[in-house]
């Protein structure tokens, strides 16, 4: 079975984030999209894998991709957590760099 990948991006679209307004597709939570032979695999990144949304999205995306898409394709769906970006800027610790000493008011501080 041939099935296109926009086909499933339009399935997906039909999803709606309660909180959001927006569906998945567009808030980008749909990540690592595969389809090959009938079989469509994805994951689902949720802020709250706890909340009532992530118990629910999985069986949404594999019904509406049913009834969308095919009743025939086998749809699997993980769901991921986000995680916070850390950026570029952050230093934990020393990191090998050497302590620089700058005076300050009180005397001496190590910075």
């Amino acid at each position: 079975m041939s099935v296109a990948r926009e086909d499933v991006l339009d399935a997906l679209r039909k999803i709606e984030h309660p909180d959001e307004e927006k569906d998945i597709i567009r808030l980008d939570m749909v990540k690592d999209l595969t389809i090959e032979d009938g079989h469509v695999a994805f994951t689902v990144v949720v802020k709250d894998p706890d909340g009532p949304f992530a118990n629910q999205v999985e069986e949404a995306c594999r019904r509406v991709l049913h009834e969308e898409v095919s009743r025939e394709l086998a749809v699997d769906v993980e769901l991921d957590s986000e995680m916070i970006p850390l950026g570029d800027d952050l230093m934990v610790g020393d990191q090998g760099g050497e302590k620089q000493q700058t005076s300050g008011e009180d005397g001496v501080q190590n910075t």
